[in-house]
């Protein structure tokens, strides 16, 4: 079973890791070395047989994606297809949202590829020049407004609540108590901020925890509190939202009031330090820089007990499952 999870690990860490890449084929002709390729601006010349299309574009965690290793993927990709020219039909730069370059192009074959630098240049005098205007009006929509759409402020603020399970082993004589305690709810606030043209960030993180049993004639209510500087990485996709993945360590303040006993009346209270790791997913809002968060976070602690059981030490590991907002 170990050997399985691991070889299902692999293969969704090499799928997650690389350009996705696509292809439809319309035609087939002879496989040639030397492949050209034709920019975005430049006009097609006629005569040039369509063999099928190639896309490469980003699916969230591409490694090998700058414009060179892209576009030697295309022309692997034709060159399989028999294709000797790519004519690029749509294009995205890296930016803020996305550090990848991504294309889609058409495969085409030429019989004689020595005549295409001719064809071209006769092409691009016959091609119709647009009016000064209107290109430099256009320019900015396709480049920079994407990305600052999506990206949004460096800044981040956001709320959460869940669930939030135990799963800390219980002390000696404790079994059945903790059972009891297992399940609780959390919810919390944060504030996050990028640096600008990266994917990592810092921030500071608030959380509460509330479990209550009625156990043995005794009201038990744990509540902890969790205050600590937090570590992120993001990413976003094509459909501008975004994958996040973060660590914290900070101050941990715990308290039971233990209603019911006697020489407790005032309950208990300790300090002590929280490691968590989160997962998350944002999904945009169409049209505005607000996300909808869900977030999966594992929380590593415990408190020293000694003072009512000898050598106890309570755990306060647990897993919390929570959906939000993000600003």
């Amino acid at each position: 079973m170990k050997k399985v999870c691991l070889l299902l690990f692999a293969a969704v860490s090499l799928c997650a890791c690389s350009p996705q890449i696509g292809q439809s084929i319309s035609a087939t002709a002879p496989s040639a070395a030397p492949v050209e390729v034709i920019a975005l601006a430049d006009p097609l010349p006629a005569g040039l047989e369509l063999l099928g299309r190639v896309s490469v574009r980003d699916v969230g965690a591409a490694v090998e994606c700058d414009y060179g290793s892209v576009v030697e993927t295309a022309k692997d990709r034709a060159r399989r297809m028999g294709g000797n020219v790519l004519r690029i039909t749509w294009e995205k730069r890296p930016s803020g949202v996305s550090v990848c370059y991504q294309m889609e192009a058409d495969v085409l074959f030429m019989p004689d590829l020595d005549l295409l630098p001719d064809m071209l240049r006769e092409a691009r005098r016959n091609m119709p020049r647009p009016p000064v205007q209107e290109a430099v009006a256009e320019a900015p929509a396709a480049t920079v407004a994407p990305a600052a759409e999506r990206a949004g402020s460096p800044w981040k603020f956001g709320v959460n609540i869940g669930p939030s399970i135990r799963t800390g082993k219980a002390a000696e004589g404790a079994e059945d108590l903790a059972k009891d305690l297992r399940l609780g709810v959390t919810y919390g606030a944060d504030l996050q901020y990028f640096f600008p043209k990266s994917s990592f960030g810092l921030g500071a993180r608030l959380a509460f925890h509330h479990y209550s049993a009625y156990f043995e004639m005794i009201d038990y209510r744990v509540r902890t509190t969790y205050l600590a500087p937090s570590f992120m990485w993001r990413n976003f996709n094509s459909l501008g939202d975004a994958v996040m993945f973060g660590f914290s360590v900070g101050y941990l303040n715990y308290h039971d009031s233990m209603g019911g006993v006697p020489f407790m009346s005032g309950g208990v209270s300790r300090e002590s330090l929280m490691t968590t790791l989160d997962a998350g997913y944002d999904i945009r809002i169409k049209n505005s820089k607000t996300f909808v968060t869900m977030r999966l976070s594992i929380a590593v602690g415990n408190v020293d007990m000694s003072d009512v059981q000898e050598n106890a030490r309570e755990s306060l590991n647990a897993v919390d499952i929570t959906m939000g907002i993000r600003f």
